[in-house]
């Protein structure tokens, strides 16, 4: 069983590495758009759904290339009309994510209020602010609870939880055309398709790793460096810890230290990959650490010299800037998509071309004390900095609709759930997302339509 384990991973990650190949792409997108044309006058929400899978596979390409460039602009303009037809996209995204009975009870860990409404004999004459993070938990908020009265209180925030934004999960929202929803986008082919989009999706170039907390990663004394470099990962193909091995192997010294850090909640491929640490004969150089918390994991991060990340597509990954904090240098590929690579400085580490990963790893084993992550982090991505960011951006959209803001919206963190920062005393007078949730619930939308705000 363990061997037939060990080829499905192997064959997995060939795969993924295959259909993501230069040549491979735009001749998938092209079946796929071709599928999705003949497909949309009789199933329009095949055909949606089609497209969006298009767009998101020509993100593994060169979009602003040639043919790849004229394809994506086919896929967008069929998107921009397929998002201006009611009922589409809705259809398709209840059909992929949990139902929404099952939302309420997990959904606190997902949702922040930032504003209250401000009030005025019993109606709202200044929205509060609601900000949602993790793309199915945004879905499965939607779908419990009545968006349009809400968004006659609140302006939505959302932080989704992967790259690629041609997803009917996100583009659902659009529905709600009247109502600015603001979109973080740290990817640019995400911000740059939102923006052509033209819709009432607005994004913004913050994400997940703009709102760490300073005082949770953060360098310690006392602690060497045991390590020269540290991943910190999911059990997963995606997360392609067998070019990490691969590395190990090419530089063939047996004095290279490594730490792995991961969680064994979804680690659907966590025996193959400790087999393949096995098989490369590497167990005496990495060591693993499991479901550590946050304090745990910025110890481990201090006694490592570089913080490694080696996933083609991500989400905004918060372990890279955690590391940034905690005074740690990052290294990833330059072909990654989702993260912010604007925040890779001089200061701050490296982007890479994979055959390039054996070098870098020991160029930081010698010269990981030239890098300053942690000055770069404080002066650009804290909490408080990027408080003020979103603020702005709301306060600007507030005006242009001709609505007031008297009041600004509170600071909040990822560690790794939200939290409001500094601490808890910022919620004062503000709504838990329960009792949001209550309040706008679908059953009490129908039954007693109401105009009073929640806080």
């Amino acid at each position: 069983m363990g061997e037939v384990r060990r080829l499905r991973y192997r064959l997995s990650v060939r795969m993924l590495d295959a259909l993501s190949h230069p040549l491979v792409v735009p001749a998938r997108s092209t079946a796929l758009f071709l599928l999705a044309s003949m497909l949309n006058t009789f199933r329009p929400e095949e055909s949606l759904s089609l497209l969006c899978r298009c767009h998101r596979s020509l993100l593994n390409g060169d979009a602003r290339a040639g043919f790849s460039a004229r394809l994506n602009r086919l896929i967008e303009r069929a998107l921009k009309r397929a998002c201006a037809r009611d009922g589409i996209v809705e259809s398709i995204a209840s059909r992929t994510t949990d139902s929404p009975q099952t939302a309420p009870v997990r959904l606190w860990q997902y949702g922040i209020v930032l504003k209250a409404p401000r009030c005025e004999k019993d109606r709202v004459v200044e929205k509060g602010v609601l900000l949602l993070k993790n793309t199915e938990r945004i879905d499965a908020f939607r779908r419990s609870v009545a968006m349009r009265s809400l968004l006659e209180q609140y302006t939505l925030v959302l932080e989704p939880s992967w790259s690629g934004y041609a997803n009917p999960i996100l583009l659902s929202f659009c529905t709600f055309r009247e109502h600015p929803i603001v979109v973080m986008s740290p990817c640019q082919a995400d911000h740059h398709f939102l923006e052509r989009l033209n819709a009432n999706l607005r994004p913004t170039s913050i994400g997940a790793s703009d709102w760490v907390d300073p005082r949770v990663f953060r360098p310690l004394d006392g602690y060497e460096k045991r390590f020269d470099a540290v991943m910190v990962a999911r059990w997963t193909r995606a997360k392609r810890h067998h070019l990490l091995l691969r590395a190990l192997r090419r530089i063939a010294d047996p004095s290279y230290r490594v730490a792995i850090v991961a969680g064994t909640f979804a680690g659907v491929d966590r025996r193959a990959i400790l087999a393949m640490i096995d098989d490369y004969h590497l167990s005496s150089q990495i060591t693993v650490f499991e479901d550590l918390d946050p304090a745990g994991v910025n110890e481990v991060l201090n006694q490592s010299k570089v913080n490694v990340l080696l996933s083609r597509q991500e989400g905004s990954n918060r372990s890279l800037f955690e590391g940034f904090f905690a005074g740690v240098p990052g290294l990833a590929f330059a072909n990654n998509i989702g993260i912010p690579v604007s925040h890779f400085t001089p200061q701050t580490g490296r982007l890479i071309a994979e055959n390039e990963l054996p070098a870098a790893l020991l160029y930081f084993r010698e010269h990981w004390t030239d890098f300053d992550p942690r000055a770069w982090a404080m002066a650009n991505i804290t909490p408080d900095l990027t408080t003020a960011r979103l603020n702005l951006l709301l306060r600007r959209l507030a005006r242009e609709r001709c609505e007031p803001w008297t009041r600004d919206i509170v600071a909040k963190s990822n560690c790794p759930e939200l939290r409001y920062y500094p601490d808890e005393n910022e919620r004062h007078g503000l709504a838990s997302i329960e009792e949001v949730m209550a309040r706008f619930s679908c059953a009490l939308a129908i039954a007693q339509p109401s105009h009073t705000a929640a806080g």
